[in-house]
């Protein structure tokens, strides 16, 4: 990286669900190597990632804040970056950021965020914003009543599953020479990732804004579907007109990005007395974290791979797409396979 280039450090919510009363950075800027300390009001676009949501999505496409202004959704937000001439001066004045909060109810998962006095984590959508039924020949109930053999499974869990790839996430942006902002990172959607961050950085894909593939650094999983520290590092470079850079701790890789979903799963089949399948009902919630981006592809995606309609002449499925807030954990990546736990116990 270039002479005078600032090095990044996050504030970051240490609660899951809270309402941000105010910031106070005064104190943090006036730290040894402290040039400034970004927050919200820096931020010239929307402040939001694009989440791309389908129609039938109850979900605010822009319901994930680039840094937090009104609240915390989950634990490890981004609340403000310290830019600094050093790694350790950053840190130091992280610590100085004065972040008053109120908080509010966290809920630990889909059971919780379902039940009928739990708050609306994004006012105005319901935590229950996405369903995605199959339905397909004629209705299961009486081929269950005739079937020789029925099997049902109840409360079944497919568990969180962190992507750990190697090296965390790291990334860089400056302006070039045409007055563009340039963005490095390691990433397997860098197009997708600027059509997801122009608008809440105020900028536009192609235009003014371009996103690059960092030489040399390392490989990534499906979490990387969507943006992670690319909104961050261009936003302070835009709100000091420096070069700038962040590298994830791994703390920050596992609390940052984003996870495979967990799924609540009910399953039922009826069968006759050669083993032929001629029925199958499943219900099940796709515990998806607070933001909504990418969770309807989610949904689809996990019913096509793990209930094969080929193969079940009369089923009836219903998916549902929760937004809880998560203790320790954010929310999660766009691409989960139920399926490698669900044929087993079929």
């Amino acid at each position: 990286m270039p002479a005078g280039t600032l090095q990044l450090k996050l504030v970051q919510a240490q609660v899951s669900h809270a309402k941000i009363q105010s910031i106070d950075t005064s104190e943090a800027e006036n730290m040894p190597g402290v040039y400034k300390v970004v927050t919200h009001k820096d931020i010239k676009g929307k402040n939001r990632i694009n989440g791309l949501n389908f129609p039938s999505n109850k979900g605010d496409s822009f319901d994930r804040p680039i840094l937090c202004d009104e609240k915390v959704f989950q634990f490890g937000d981004a609340i403000a970056i310290v830019c600094a001439d050093t790694e350790a001066n950053a840190q130091a004045a992280v610590e100085k950021v004065k972040v008053e909060l109120e908080i509010l109810p966290a809920y630990m998962g889909a059971p919780a965020a379902m039940e009928p006095d739990a708050i609306e984590i994004h006012p105005g959508t319901p935590n229950v914003y996405y369903k995605q039924p199959i339905e397909k020949g004629e209705d299961t109930a009486p081929l269950m009543e005739k079937a020789d053999v029925v099997v049902a499974m109840e409360d079944l869990f497919v568990g969180r599953q962190p992507h750990l790839p190697i090296e965390p996430d790291v990334a860089a942006a400056y302006y070039d020479a045409n007055g563009n902002l340039q963005i490095l990172s390691k990433s397997i959607g860098l197009d997708l990732h600027a059509l997801m961050i122009g608008e809440g950085l105020g900028l536009e894909p192609g235009k003014n804004l371009f996103l690059s593939q960092f030489p040399g650094v390392g490989g990534t999983f499906g979490y990387k579907f969507s943006p992670t520290i690319e909104a961050l590092v261009g936003a302070a470079t835009m709100a000091t007109g420096k070069p700038c850079f962040l590298n994830f701790s791994y703390y920050q890789q596992i609390t940052y990005t984003g996870k495979r979903s967990p799924f609540f799963v009910d399953l039922k089949y009826g069968a006759n007395k050669d083993g032929k399948i001629i029925a199958m009902e499943s219900n099940w919630a796709v515990d998806h974290g607070p933001y909504s981006e990418f969770g309807d592809l989610l949904t689809c995606v996990a019913l096509n791979l793990s209930v094969p309609a080929m193969v079940f002449p009369i089923l009836r499925v219903s998916a549902t797409q929760f937004a809880p807030t998560m203790v320790g954990v954010p929310p999660s990546g766009p691409m989960v396979h139920p399926r490698a736990s669900l044929p087993p116990r079929l």
